[in-house]
């Protein structure tokens, strides 16, 4: 068994929901390694530090246990996954400034969306990244830090594709679509 850090951002359909219940829902359904967070209105967010076998299973069970305890709560974000330049800073142990100066190095991974204010990168080339130009990272395991990112990202993909590879949730969006691509609009 291994240890795995990492975050969880679902959104609640029930934004009103008490947050005393929320905690002890969640705690009761196993979600006992984990910092909640209720700060942001309608989403919450877990900070796990969970034992598994692999990365997969450990979001995994997350998941799966959050689910048990708020059904109704829609995934919305697995991490490590997408970083900026201040993450990068903090995962290569070196100031904002230098990282700054990393990225546009040509040898560093392209960006996932770039921006003129902030600019994304996924954790796992940002790891492979390090481990390639022979740099250290913080994480005390790399090869656990880089099978998080990596699943993290995966499922996120997976995730995503799922949501919009289904028709639209309801027909007036539907018919809005049909609309808008028939000419209409």
């Amino acid at each position: 068994m291994n240890d795995y850090a990492f975050s969880l951002t679902f959104h609640m359909s029930e934004p009103k929901a008490d947050p005393e219940n929320l905690l002890d829902a969640l705690y009761e359904a196993g979600c006992d390694d984990a910092l909640v967070g209720t700060g942001i209105h309608g989403t919450i967010g877990l900070d796990f530090q969970r034992a598994a076998s692999s990365a997969r299973r450990a979001i995994e069970s997350a998941v799966n246990d959050v689910k048990e305890a708020v059904p109704d709560a829609e995934l919305i974000e697995i991490s490590p996954d997408y970083i900026g330049v201040s993450e990068i800073a903090e995962l290569l142990g070196c100031t904002r400034q230098n990282a700054r100066k990393l990225v546009t190095n040509t040898s560093f991974p392209p960006a996932m969306h770039l921006s003129g204010h902030a600019s994304i990168w996924r954790a796992v080339d940002v790891a492979d990244w390090a481990m390639e130009n022979n740099r250290e990272l913080t994480e005390p395991n790399v090869a656990h830090f880089r099978e998080l990112a990596a699943e993290a990202a995966a499922m996120n993909a997976e995730r995503q594709f799922g949501r919009y590879s289904r028709p639209a949730r309801s027909t007036r969006g539907r018919r809005q679509y049909r609309s808008q691509t028939a000419g209409g609009n």
